[in-house]
């Protein structure tokens, strides 16, 4: 069943009131849309990014998982922009696996690249030298 109205996107469960101000609008907006649409028009799903494939961290890597986001941590608020801006989670346990050696390795690294590598490459070398 697809909402067309509040009550029916209220009664859609995890639709709380907060939602409802927020997205409701948005979500309405989208539905009709959508059914403007025959379906061999509508796009595939993209798959997402994350999550999918995903390895875990192993233990041994977790230690230094936990330093690179204290890092990221302090470095956010250093810069006076988000964590994630720094270095997103899955690119951060990415570096924790790998542990690259030097900074064309650790910009190969989907979610680092070369800007971020540039940036905090340095840092990142070092911390992952110091808890080898």
């Amino acid at each position: 069943m697809k909402p067309h109205n509040k009550v029916e996107i209220m009664a859609v469960m995890g639709i709380t009131s907060t939602v409802w101000r927020r997205h409701g609008q948005h979500l309405l907006n989208a539905i009709r849309r959508g059914e403007r649409h025959q379906d061999s028009e509508v796009p595939p799903p993209v798959a997402k990014r994350r999550g999918d494939g995903r390895k875990p961290v192993r233990w041994d890597d977790q230690k230094l998982v936990d330093v690179l986001k204290k890092w990221r941590h302090d470095k956010g608020i250093a810069t006076n922009i988000h964590h994630l801006a720094v270095l997103p989670g899955y690119a951060l346990e990415e570096v924790a696996r790998t542990r690259p050696q030097d900074i064309e390795a650790l910009a190969a690294i989907e979610g680092v690249d070369k800007k971020r590598a540039r940036l905090y490459g340095e840092e990142i070398l070092r911390m992952i030298k110091e808890n080898a």
